[in-house]
């Protein structure tokens, strides 16, 4: 959700590595089969490698909902949680909350609206 928030906010797009996080983590593809819902829909003619990265997919978009509401409670609303985001990169890192609401520009305005909206899922 930060990668969507960075390329909405100043077009820096990255994909996602999930199975770079995943084996971070310690996850093995079996245990992150065990975790995917007997829903998942796989393709049965792909490698396992590209099964990980689908049924990582798969539980990164499901747990979107949660993690939106985890992180405007967190932050005491979509404003707060865009203000921390937004100073993220460094550059407004001493600005005032206020200032950072208030000069609204083009940018802002579509990455503000994204979290207001729930955090979609952009690509």
């Amino acid at each position: 959700m930060y990668q969507e928030f960075c390329g909405l906010a100043w077009e820096e797009w990255h994909e996602p590595e999930y199975e770079m996080w995943a084996t971070e983590l310690g996850m093995s593809p079996f245990r992150i089969g065990q975790l995917v819902s007997p829903e998942f829909q796989r393709d049965t003619e792909e490698e396992t490698e590209r099964l990980v990265e689908q049924a990582l997919a798969d539980l990164v978009e499901k747990a979107r909902a949660e993690v939106y509401e985890a992180l405007t409670n967190g932050f005491s609303g979509d404003s707060m949680l865009f203000v921390s985001l937004w100073k993220s990169n460094g550059s407004d890192k001493d600005v005032d909350p206020y200032f950072v609401l208030n000069d609204v520009t083009f940018d802002k305005m579509g990455a503000f609206a994204w979290i207001t909206n729930g955090m979609p899922r952009v690509r």
